[in-house]
């Protein structure tokens, strides 16, 4: 069944309407009752016999009130169902160990695919029943702060004297509005160039650098390499592709190009106002490096052949789910969290290792970055609690729980290093020095920019049209101008219709 907009979260915010709607709520005020027990008891005491220096021990009834043991109390803990084993073992991980340090919380842990998250949300929002902790999935930070659906932790941070500074500095200055903290960046995520090793070495490439500063790494070197990789792919059955990217967000792969779809020419995401706001108010999809950034992509897949088609992607989804384990593909730029695919599974016949992203022919290298953040619900029925889960998962062991399973890179600079030590753990083909200087450096401000689906309220409902806009681009059903003009006119009538 289509669901309407109302009956939907739109896009991917909360609604002002669900905001108020759950403001208006009635309030539930829960009075403690102090349950008490009387208690009979024999005590032992020592007493010295009177006129004598002798001590004897006499027993003695005794009667005492004691307050009868407490209710655990119920938390909610809203997260997302489809990312993956590693995910789904980091949660559970976390809730039991949650658990056994605070006796008196129990979590009750609701999953839900990403499609799904923010109707969840909402619909646990207008049932007067908010979640106390949930994560940035879907709509965001933006959303869920425009719409008053997140509390601030400054007062918790400050009343148990919490030290902030092991967390990355781009995670929290995303979750930080009007100098406050909103939420708690647990992960913060880099994209880098995934590859294999030995097919890089049988066509005598030498492999990349590990350095985001290495300015010789660029998109053109790895079209090179992908040429070279990439084998029989007029058939499917035999094909070896030479290189897939993917993770588009908004037409962000044009950063590179020193280019973003919401400025008029004056260079990459840090001269958008967009991003500052969370409010899209023009956009810029044909300007001429975006078209040359898409012609590019486009140009892999239907002039190289170096990229699988879409179809061709869906094939191998269908067959492996993420396609780079596929075997087929000898670079993949992604997110880094696909990572978790090869904590969460074996991968034995062969061996992967990571690069940064590359530059583009401007002299950019502006990275997407990803920011999950865990936040305590506006309203919630136990908000103590909740922060509570958030700082275990944030700043205790959950979080070490979280970087051991999930694959997803940790905010918390104290809890990296078992992060490292489970990928080192899979078949990577690289030393953790390297490893390392991917990771940490490509979350340097020079190179990264936090990702649109973090900072553009409503973002999948913006997501959605350029994706069916652009769509066509890809599967050559329409050229990169005719396709990037659908997106700015679809564009231009979304803004209108806000």
């Amino acid at each position: 069944m289509e669901l309407t907009r109302r009956q939907v979260l739109t896009g991917a915010s909360l609604t002002a309407g669900a905001a108020i709607l759950a403001a208006c709520q009635p309030k539930v005020v829960e009075v403690e009752k102090q349950v008490t027990t009387v208690v009979k008891e024999v005590v032992k005491e020592t007493v010295i016999v009177e006129g004598t220096p002798q001590v004897v021990e006499v027993e003695k009834e005794v009667t005492r009130v004691v307050e009868a043991a407490k209710e655990p109390v119920e938390i909610t803990y809203l997260v997302r169902s489809d990312i993956g084993q590693g995910m789904k073992t980091a949660d559970e991980e976390i809730v039991r160990g949650f658990e056994e340090k605070y006796t008196d919380i129990k979590v009750n842990l609701i999953g839900v695919p990403w499609g799904d998250y923010n109707a969840k949300l909402l619909a646990m929002f207008a049932g007067g029943t908010p979640p106390e902790v949930s994560v940035g999935y879907a709509a965001g930070f933006v959303s869920f702060y425009n719409n008053g659906a997140i509390s601030a932790i400054d007062d918790y941070v400050d009343a148990q004297n919490l030290d902030m500074s092991n967390l990355d500095s781009l995670g929290t200055a995303i979750v930080t509005r009007e100098g406050k903290l909103w939420g708690f960046p647990v992960e913060i995520i880099p994209y880098t160039l995934f590859y294999r090793p030995d097919l890089l070495q049988e066509a005598g490439l030498e492999l990349p650098p590990t350095d985001p500063g290495d300015t010789s790494w660029t998109m053109s070197k790895a079209f090179d390499y992908a040429k070279k990789l990439a084998k029989d792919t007029d058939d499917p059955t035999k094909a070896q592709y030479g290189i897939f990217m993917g993770g588009q967000q908004l037409g962000n792969i044009a950063w590179v190009w020193t280019c973003d779809a919401f400025n008029d020419g004056k260079g990459g995401p840090t001269e958008s106002e967009a991003y500052k706001t969370g409010a899209i108010t023009e956009t810029f999809y044909t300007q001429p490096r975006m078209i040359e950034a898409f012609q590019f992509i486009q140009d892999l897949i239907h002039v190289h052949k170096v990229m699988p088609s879409p179809s061709s992607q869906d094939a191998i989804r269908q067959a492996v789910g993420w396609p780079f384990l596929s075997g087929k593909i000898g670079m993949w730029l992604d997110g880094q969290w696909s990572t978790t695919n090869f904590v969460s599974q074996d991968v034995t016949d062969w061996e992967y290792a990571m690069a940064p992203y590359p530059y583009g022919p401007y002299g950019s290298n502006t990275m997407p970055a990803g920011d999950n953040a865990w936040f305590l619900g506006a309203q919630c029925a136990h908000p103590d609690e909740g922060f509570d889960l958030c700082r275990y998962i944030g700043l205790e062991e959950g979080c070490e729980a979280h970087a051991i399973h999930s694959g997803f890179f940790p905010s918390n600079a104290e809890y990296q290093s078992y992060w490292f030590d489970a990928v080192e753990n899979t078949n990577l083909a690289m030393t953790r020095e390297q490893l390392e200087e991917v990771c940490i450096k490509s979350l340097d401000l020079r190179y990264a920019f936090c990702m649109p689906g973090k900072n553009i309220d409503r973002f999948p409902e913006w997501n959605k049209v350029f994706g069916q806009t652009t769509g066509p681009i890809w599967s050559a059903e329409a050229t990169v101008e005719e396709g990037l003009q659908a997106c700015q006119d679809a564009m231009a009538d979304k803004i209108a219709s806000m």
